[in-house]
C-alpha cells in the first residue's frame, strides 16, 4: 500500500508528520450528562414503528466519518488508481489534483543528489564499505579502474582522525590500490553496465545508479548523484505498486520529477533530498521494475510547471473522497495556519 510521501513546503514552518492519518478526529469522553440515557420501551410490542430521538449531550447524537492516509494535499494515489482504470490518462489525472498547471519538460540528465546515508562511525575493523556491480569503476583521488566486486575499505587512520585512510581490494582481498584522504572522494561508474552498491547501508536497497559522493568527517555521510530520470526510476515502484494501471504510474512518474525539480538547489549544500519519508522514498536500482521503467521512459522530462517553475507537486496515499488545501494542513504546532494557499493546492471533491 502507498503512502503520503510528500513534506510540507520547507518555507512554510510546517508542523505534522507528514505520515500521519488524514483527517483523524479523537474523542474522549469523561462523564455524560444522565439525561441523555434513552428511556427503554416496557415491551416489544410496536418498536419497529417507534422513533428514539437522541437527546442534546447523548454520544448517540455525535456522528463523525474520516477516511483517507497521509496529508490529502495534493494528489491522491489511490485516487489516480481508480482515475486510470475508469479510463483517464495521466495528463488528465494531473490537471484534476494540480489544476492551473501546465506540462513542460525539463531535462532527464539533470542532477540530483539525494542523502542514502548518514554518520556511519567506521573504525579500521568495521570500515565503511562501497562495491563496484556489474562494471568497472573509478575513484577519485585513487589511480586505476577497479573490476567488478572490487571494493572500497575507508577508516579513520586513528580514533577521531581527520585523515582516512583508503583501500582497494579485490574480490578476492588482493590490494588494488590505497590512498590516505581527508575530506572526501567519489566513487563512479567506468560504464553504463556499473553500479555502486553502499555495503555499509544496512538494506536491499543499497545498489544505486550514478556517482557515491563519500565526505568524510569524524562519520562517514553518502550522497547518491545521478540524473534525474534515473532518479525518478528508483522512486516510482517505491511510492506506488508497479502493478496498478501504468496512467497511474505514468502520474507518479511526472509527480515524482516536479516534486525533486522543486527541491533541487544545485548551488548549496551537499545534497537536495533526503530517500525517505522526509522527501519522498528512493530505493535506488533495486527498487525498479519494467513497468514503472516503462512509465518513467514515456513520461520522460515531462514535468508539472506553474508558470516556467516546476510545481511543488505533493501527493499522497488516499483522500478519502475529498483533497484538502495545503494551508489548512501544514499548519503550526498549535493548529495556527502560517503558509500561504498554492493555487494548484486546492482541496476539491475526488468522487466520479
Amino acid at each position: 500500500m502507498a503512502v503520503a510521501h510528500s513534506p510540507s513546503p520547507a518555507s512554510t514552518g510546517a508542523f505534522p508528520s507528514r505520515r500521519r492519518l488524514g483527517r483523524i478526529i479523537r474523542i474522549f469522553v469523561a462523564t455524560l450528562v444522565a439525561s441523555s440515557t434513552a428511556i427503554a420501551p416496557t415491551s416489544d410490542a410496536g418498536a419497529a414503528s417507534r422513533t428514539v430521538i437522541p437527546r442534546p449531550g447523548s454520544l448517540d447524537a455525535m456522528t463523525f466519518h474520516g477516511r483517507g492516509y497521509g496529508h490529502g494535499v495534493g494528489m491522491s494515489q489511490y485516487g489516480a488508481r481508480g482515475r486510470a482504470l475508469a479510463g483517464q490518462l495521466a495528463p488528465a489525472i494531473l490537471a484534476h489534483y494540480y489544476p492551473s498547471t501546465t506540462l513542460g519538460s525539463r531535462s532527464g540528465t539533470t542532477l540530483v543528489r539525494v542523502l542514502v546515508l548518514t554518520g556511519v562511525a567506521a573504525s579500521t575493523t568495521k570500515p565503511a564499505v562501497v562495491t563496484g556491480r556489474g562494471g568497472p569503476w573509478t575513484i577519485d583521488a585513487i589511480g586505476g579502474t577497479f573490476p567488478p566486486d572490487a571494493r572500497l575499505l575507508l577508516a579513520p587512520t586513528a580514533p577521531g582522525a581527520s585523515t582516512w585512510a583508503a583501500r582497494v581490494v579485490s574480490s578476492a582481498g588482493a590490494s588494488l590500490a590505497s590512498a590516505t584522504v581527508s575530506s572526501g572522494l567519489v566513487a563512479r561508474p567506468a560504464s553504463t553496465s556499473s553500479l555502486l552498491q553502499l555495503t555499509s547501508k544496512p538494506s536491499a536497497s543499497n545498489v544505486y545508479r550514478g556517482e557515491l559522493r563519500l565526505r568524510l568527517t569524524t562519520t562517514v555521510s553518502v550522497v547518491n548523484a545521478l540524473g534525474l530520470d534515473l532518479y525518478v526510476r528508483g522512486v516510482v515502484p517505491a511510492e506506488m505498486p508497479s502493478s496498478w494501471p501504468v496512467e497511474a504510474l505514468k502520474a507518479q512518474a511526472i509527480a515524482a520529477r516536479s516534486y525533486a525539480l522543486y527541491r533541487l538547489h544545485p548551488t548549496t549544500g551537499a545534497y537536495d533530498l533526503f530517500d525517505d519519508t522526509r522527501s519522498q522514498v528512493y530505493r535506488g536500482r533495486n527498487a525498479e521494475t519494467t513497468t514503472s521503467n516503462a512509465a518513467v521512459a514515456a513520461t520522460a522530462g515531462l514535468t508539472l510547471l506553474r508558470g516556467s517553475t516546476p510545481a511543488n507537486a505533493l501527493y499522497h496515499s488516499a483522500d478519502g473522497g475529498w483533497t484538502e488545501n495545503n494551508e489548512n494542513v501544514f499548519v503550526s504546532s498549535s493548529g495556527s495556519i502560517v503558509s500561504g494557499a498554492v493555487a494548484y493546492l486546492r482541496g476539491s471533491s475526488d468522487r466520479a
